[in-house]
């Protein structure tokens, strides 16, 4: 009876997540189509909860399914299962309500993407383990609280450009904290363990903000190759602390997202190609002067190249990863049906091909959607916003996102080599979750703060227009009085005779 239900959840699964993206489509459609403001606008609103309604079906789903499969041998439900998906579920409903007041007239469809995904990472992560999914709730609660603070604390630093240095000095001495306090943990000496409450975190997953604030700063005035040099050397800083922690994934993670930021501040082919040049000379010298680090760096390439060769200590959790992906077919084993446990650090590396194997590859497919919807989205905060530094930002917020996501999956599908980087969101892990909302917070600020920027703009304009009298109307036909309304519809986006229209019609 629990497989036929186990089954049809599944199917159910991949419905619910299916519909959330429509409704993302139907979101950007509608907003494109209909120039009103968000709030005013009745299509988007509905695609916003409509996106919610899915995120809350789901969860509510995942945890029954965990329930009924951990009282199987009981021979009921387990309650506890239901508890802890009842006070999760609260935390979800709050999370949303909170963004909606503290971001309102902001981008729902990224803190909607975000909570999705945090939510999937909730139920595999509880039917992997249930301390760490408790304890994932727990770090994603914090990072809420925080990002709802972004808006108010924005208002009170106003230039938040000119800390520059601040961000540099920060950066630095926070990511070399593990050479001193830090302890080595997957072949990598970047964590900082913290004994007495059993925890441990990356500076590096802080020092990412400070990194993409600093980069924006410093590149905001679009500077010539000479006066870019200083700042490309502050970047190589904070890439070879990394590398000399034996940080690949992070090393390499902060190099493109630099160079992206680089080359969309200057436009510089040649600053972009004597910085992977350089990249190159460094790579080269690693190699050379420091053998013990090369051979980390080779291990993992020849484990990529060939898990075969060695598939029961190298190749292990390649081979692993690659039998979950494909063992259960496209709608995967079912919810607690499957073994991701076989798969070694599963919650933390490789979740994404759990999920592949309980929920199906054509689910996890559509987990990868749903990331180019928030980057998609954090891209475009880029392209409106008017002022360098924001663009920037929001143009490093968003490559980080894209390549932490791009390198995870890629590691677990054998398209690239492993790099043990967290999947943003999903994955366990407190400093990665934690920072990864205070991302989207930044990039939902870029959104509304330009946003309503461009509305008061507007209905400024609009208000401005002298009005016209049905006495003279013969008399304006044509005439060049109407072309300012045209003009900031063409500036802005924003259409105040939609609004007017719609209010006589009577539609709401």
């Amino acid at each position: 009876m629990f497989d036929i239900i186990s089954m049809a959840a599944g199917y159910l699964f991949l419905f619910y997540i299916g519909y959330f993206l429509w409704q993302g489509l139907v979101y950007i459609y509608h907003e494109r189509a209909d120039r009103r403001p968000r709030d005013r606008n009745p299509r988007l609103r509905r695609a916003k909860l409509a996106q919610r309604y899915a995120v809350a079906l789901t969860h509510t789903l995942g945890f029954t399914v965990i329930s009924l499969s951990s009282g199987l041998t009981g021979g009921g439900a387990d309650y506890q299962t239901l508890i802890a998906g009842g006070v999760s579920l609260v935390f979800l409903i709050a999370a949303f309500a909170l963004f909606d007041l503290a971001y309102r007239g902001g981008c729902p469809l990224m803190v909607n993407g975000a909570l999705f995904l945090t939510d999937i990472g909730f139920i595999m992560l509880y039917r992997l383990n249930r301390d760490l999914a408790a304890r994932q709730m727990l770090f994603a609660g914090a990072g809420v609280a925080v990002t709802l603070l972004i808006p108010f604390a924005l208002t009170i630093i106003r230039r938040v450009e000119r800390l520059k240095y601040l961000y540099l000095l920060a950066g630095i001495g926070l990511l070399s904290l593990p050479f001193f306090l830090g302890a080595k943990q997957y072949g990598a000496r970047s964590w900082i363990i913290i004994e007495r409450i059993g925890m441990s975190f990356q500076p590096s997953e802080f020092v990412k903000v400070a990194f993409v604030m600093y980069a924006a700063a410093a590149l905001q005035k679009s500077p010539g190759p000479i006066r870019a040099l200083p700042h490309c050397a502050a970047a190589a800083a904070f890439v070879a602390i990394l590398a000399l922690q034996n940080d690949f994934g992070g090393a390499l993670i902060y190099f493109i997202t630099f160079m992206v930021m680089l080359y969309a501040a200057t436009g510089s082919l040649t600053l972009f190609a004597l910085g992977f040049g350089g990249a190159s000379g460094a790579v080269w010298a690693i190699f050379t002067f420091a053998p013990s680090v090369a051979a980390h760096v080779l291990g993992r390439v020849s484990a990529w190249i060939d898990p075969w060769a060695d598939p029961a200590d190298a190749g292990y959790q390649l081979t692993q990863s690659l039998f979950a992906l494909g063992t259960w077919g496209l709608f995967g084993s079912g919810l607690t049906r499957g073994v991701p446990n076989k798969i070694p650090v599963v919650e933390r590396d490789m979740i994404f091909s759990g999920i592949a194997e309980e929920f199906g590859p054509l689910f996890a497919c559509a987990v990868v959607a749903i990331y180019i919807m928030i980057v998609y989205r954090a891209a475009n905060a880029a392209l409106r916003t008017r002022e360098p530094f924001r663009a920037l930002t929001a143009v490093g917020l968003s490559s980080l996102l894209a390549l932490q996501t791009f390198v995870t999956i890629g590691g677990a599908t054998r398209l690239i080599p492993l790099t043990g980087i967290t999947l943003p969101f999903v994955s366990y892990g407190g400093s990665s979750i934690f920072v990864c909302f205070i991302m989207i917070g930044i990039l939902d600020w870029i959104r509304l703060s330009d946003g309503e920027r461009d509305r008061a703009a507007a209905e400024a304009a609009i208000s401005a227009q002298p009005e016209i009298s049905g006495d003279s109307s013969d008399s304006v036909k044509g005439d060049s009085r109407l072309k300012p309304r045209e003009s900031v519809k063409e500036a802005t986006g924003y259409d105040g005779e939609n609004t007017d229209r719609e209010s006589e019609s009577g539609e709401t």
